[in-house]
């Protein structure tokens, strides 16, 4: 897949075809969770929400074990609670769960189409994947070739501010963060724009973790 072909794609599954064996794991992950946090008003049981979180942190922490069964008995506790009460609760909450063990086996389409699901049972009409593409290209700017940053823009202020963002998921302060990188001389014009632009904006936004130095 070219990059122009990446940024003309209208389909979350090819590109997530793509990113198999190219991107890591934790951006997969990171992925996944924002699906299940697309169907999150379907989600009426407190433990899938923790799930949820504790998943985007095993993004950055994957050794951790006991996260990592935490993670997993909410997002099965929260399934087999919402499992009676409907297609769209249930098939919200089973992605939840599958997001929840996503480093025993590594397939976030499964994730993506339990989302779609629960979404198509709340609404026929509606669905998700023309957003999912979007996620997809929040967290890969283009994956041939990779996008770089010069590391003199990451300034103590810049990279305050993209751990601010990170952190507290605090996407609305992103065009802060592209006035803060031209101060610091930044000219990349693809940079500015995605911060600039309307989103939609996910943990693992590439530009951030250019600042940060994620993968």
């Amino acid at each position: 897949m070219t990059e122009a072909e990446w940024l003309a794609c209208n389909d979350p599954e090819p590109m997530l075809a793509f990113l198999q064996g190219k991107a890591r794991n934790r951006k997969l992950r990171l992925f996944a969770a924002a699906c299940c946090r697309l169907v999150a008003h379907l989600l009426i049981d407190q433990r899938s929400w923790e799930a949820i979180t504790l998943a985007e942190n095993l993004a950055d922490q994957p050794e951790n074990r006991r996260m990592a069964r935490t993670a997993d008995r909410l997002g099965l506790r929260g399934w087999r609670w919402a499992e009676h009460l409907g297609e769209k609760w249930e098939q919200a909450s089973r992605a939840v769960r599958i997001l929840a063990v996503l480093d025993q086996y590594n397939h976030p389409e499964h994730v993506l189409q339990y989302a779609e699901e629960a979404i198509h049972a709340e609404n026929p009409a509606a669905s998700l994947r023309h957003r999912a593409v979007h996620l997809l290209r929040d967290l890969v700017a283009s994956p041939l070739p990779p996008m770089t940053i010069d590391p003199t823009w990451a300034t103590p202020t810049v990279r305050s501010l993209a751990q601010a963002i990170y952190a507290e998921r605090a996407f609305d302060r992103l065009p802060i963060l592209a006035d803060a990188l031209e101060e610091a001389g930044c000219t990349e014009v693809a940079i500015l724009e995605h911060c600039r632009g309307p989103g939609p904006h996910v943990r693992g936004c590439w530009v951030v973790d250019l600042i940060l130095g994620k993968e």
